[in-house]
């Protein structure tokens, strides 16, 4: 491969990387405008349910103070149920 070729392939392969950048530096700014949405949406959310939000809280601390030992096997059961709750 002579020299001009050499240098044709690195040019072309510089500009693929150059283009590709900017393509995922796009894509990290509309994600994250997406989760600056999420963001608000879970704020208003909060905001409207904030009671619920509180009592659960409380009911929650008073089990896990309550069952402190038990606290390894109610984890799982919690994060189940938080991931069923919120689709």
């Amino acid at each position: 491969m002579d020299p001009a070729e050499r240098l044709n392939e690195l040019a072309l392969r510089k500009r693929l990387l150059v283009a590709q950048s900017a393509l995922h530096r796009q894509m990290i700014s509309l994600e994250g405008g997406s989760l600056a949405t999420r963001g608000l949406d879970a704020g208003h959310l909060a905001v409207r349910h904030r009671w619920w939000l509180l009592g659960g809280a409380l009911v929650a601390g008073v089990v896990m103070i309550r069952h402190r030992r038990a606290l390894g096997t109610w984890l799982p059961l919690l994060i189940t149920a938080a991931r069923t709750f919120t689709r």
